[in-house]
């Protein structure tokens, strides 16, 4: 998987070209903080067994990156940490009957063509994206995009609205290892226009909510790349209706593969560093993710595990802090691998 930073892209969703053509003609990004991931299909292992390989190349190593600990809080427990092997992933075969039926989808509306293990259903003005490959779902109703109401919705009523979608298309125990307070976001989409960046609003300017669940696994955070690390993403409007859903990654078996060690955090090796966060805005993300020389200054350490499109949920360091290039100034979270005797992830 090559996520480098000069990789990342505009729109936030994995590199695959019906997924985007669906966002291009169907629906709208839901953040302006977005990227476009290249991702590698699991190999299938016949005989049960597993071996941890980590991803070599997601880290920036045509970046100079310099780090400043002296003012970072550190959250981490020494002691050693599993590797763990996604058995069943959030995304599967068996939920596709669910999904079409339940978003009003029919035989007539999947589209041929597509690779094996990705399914694309279009009708009207509605898309429905599922790749086993990628470990994905995307769905988009631009017709709820549009719908627009003064309807007074409290935080816990959109919470119960999200998980009620989530279990009814994804199935009941799906949210069993994920955080059930999720972080919600009141946005402002123009109707009917091409703006593809969403503003984030008070309730009262708000046309569309997004709520995004994060999961966990051995009581620590799963990190992705996506602007908030969210496995799942519900996008309502004020009349409940669905406007978007988005699976990215998450899992709902594992298997512990092995365990590793920490590393000293005095002496990390910044070549192993990978960015999750994305700058402000289009113009600071390319910035960023273009020069050859950024500071860090770290605020928090802590740990967390990483979720790869190779089937497994790797230990990382996550660094939250200020990153800095020339005058400019963003605040970012970095990732580090902790396994032993790698290059990287």
């Amino acid at each position: 998987m090559n996520i480098k930073p000069k990789a990342k892209k505009i729109l936030y969703i994995a590199a695959a070209i019906l997924p985007i053509v669906i966002i291009a003609l169907l629906g709208k990004p839901l953040t302006k903080n977005s990227t476009t991931q290249k991702t590698t299909v699991p190999v299938i292992n016949n005989n049960n067994t597993y071996k941890y390989a980590p991803n070599s190349d997601i880290s920036a190593k045509d970046q100079n990156i310099k780090i400043d600990l002296s003012k970072a809080t550190v959250n981490i427990e020494q002691k050693p940490q599993s590797v763990y092997k996604v058995t069943i992933p959030l995304v599967t075969e068996s939920q596709i009957d669910t999904l079409i039926s339940n978003l009003s989808f029919y035989q007539k509306d999947l589209i041929d063509g597509t690779p094996t293990g990705d399914y694309l259903w279009v009708s009207q003005n509605k898309s429905l994206f599922l790749s086993i490959n990628q470990n994905q779902i995307i769905y988009t109703n631009n017709d709820n995009y549009q719908e627009l109401t003064n309807t007074y919705l409290s935080n816990e009523e959109i919470k119960s609205v999200s998980v009620e979608f989530i279990q009814k298309l994804l199935g009941s125990s799906t949210l069993e290892t994920f955080d059930l307070d999720p972080k919600i976001e009141f946005l402002y989409l123009e109707p009917n226009s091409i703006e593809s960046e969403p503003k984030v609003v008070p309730y009262d300017k708000a046309n569309l909510i997004a709520v995004s669940f994060n999961q966990d696994i051995n009581g620590l955070p799963v990190i992705i790349d996506s602007p908030n690390s969210e496995i799942i993403r519900i996008t309502i409007n004020k009349n409940k209706k669905l406007a978007d859903l988005r699976v990215y990654g998450g899992y709902l078996n594992t298997k512990k593969d092995n365990e590793t060690q920490i590393p000293s955090i005095s002496n990390l090796d910044s070549t192993k560093l990978h960015r999750t966060s994305y700058a402000k805005d289009i113009s600071s993300e390319k910035l960023f993710s273009e020069t050859k020389s950024i500071t860090i200054a770290a605020d928090d350490i802590s740990l967390a595990y990483y979720y790869q499109n190779n089937g497994f949920l790797a230990p990382v360091i996550v660094i939250k802090g200020k990153m800095t290039t020339g005058r400019f100034t963003e605040l970012a979270t970095f990732i580090y691998p902790i396994e032993i005797n790698s290059e990287s992830l």
